[in-house]
């Protein structure tokens, strides 16, 4: 077989070109194999932000457990206790029903201190001499029983308006109804069971009229005895020459005859102060100063 000269030829090969061409090769697998492990690892810190922890379930206690290591902690925190004094104690042992006496005692003292007035009474400010009284009148109607509600305010209010008339302090029944904060049933209702059972009687002492009253208002304003008897001496000028006197609350006549003997001599008292310190509304109180004006200018 004859072979052709083309077969014969020996293309020259390039060995530089072809180190070339392998270490570009090698290097873009490098490069290649570099840039998948960097994906990679991307790819997991993204999928652990986004994956959900399981929570953890707190134990379960129950109540009563709770409540016995509340106690546990107080008395490792709790100081010990001091150590009694002599003479502490006494009165504590306990009866045959598991009570002490000392529990006894005070139940005891508690009911003891209900059934008088004293106490209500200091709160409300009243004179000791008139609490004393009254204290011994409430006794003498209830015979040691305890009364409460409305019916022990009224029989209170009963023996503090008898004590101001047996100690010659009279007070109008509306001004001891504002002090107790009564109405009037409650007022009539205490009146209704003390008189029956006392051996006062409604009408002793005679029946409260202004001239009662003038002292008191006019010590109010620090007058001295001269003017409480010439204010005196007026009341019994006009007392008997007006229906208007009969008709009003003592309080409001002897409040408007101070009132109108204070612009008489020229105390200068404005009628809103006036009317504050005696209690009474101005309106009433000039009402009655204007009355006893027009007698005496007639």
């Amino acid at each position: 077989m004859v072979k052709s000269p083309e077969a014969e030829k020996v293309v020259p090969v390039d060995l530089d070109q072809l180190f070339k061409e392998a270490e570009l090769a090698k290097q873009k697998r490098e490069e290649e194999l570099q840039l998948s492990s960097t994906l990679e690892s991307l790819q997991l810190d993204t999928d652990e932000k986004y994956v959900s922890k399981p929570k953890m379930k707190r134990p379960y206690k129950r109540r009563s457990d709770m409540k016995e290591e509340a106690k546990e902690e107080q008395k490792e925190t709790k100081e010990p206790d001091e150590p009694e004094s002599e003479g502490e104690g006494e009165g504590n042992i306990d009866d045959e029903n598991g009570k002490s006496s000392q529990d006894h005692l005070r139940c005891q003292y508690r009911k003891m201190a209900e059934k008088g007035i004293r106490g209500d009474l200091t709160k409300l400010g009243i004179a000791p001499e008139v609490i004393d009284l009254a204290d011994t009148y409430y006794f003498e109607v209830t015979k040691g029983e305890i009364k409460r509600s409305n019916l022990r305010k009224g029989i209170m209010f009963a023996c503090v308006f008898q004590a101001y008339k047996d100690l010659g302090k009279h007070q109008t029944p509306d001004y001891l109804m504002n002090l107790f904060k009564i109405s009037r049933r409650v007022m009539s209702k205490g009146l209704t069971y003390f008189y029956p059972r006392s051996n006062k009687r409604s009408g002793d002492n005679g029946y409260i009229t202004a001239e009662h009253f003038i002292p008191r208002i006019m010590e109010t304003f620090n007058c001295k005895q001269e003017h409480i008897q010439a204010a005196l001496k007026l009341y019994a000028q006009v007392k008997d020459k007006t229906t208007l006197f009969n008709s009003s609350n003592p309080q409001s006549v002897s409040s408007g005859l101070v009132y109108y003997y204070f612009k008489k001599i020229n105390a200068d008292i404005p009628g809103s102060t006036f009317g504050k310190a005696v209690g009474l509304s101005e309106i009433t109180i000039t009402k009655i100063a204007s009355r006893i004006d027009e007698i005496l200018a007639s």
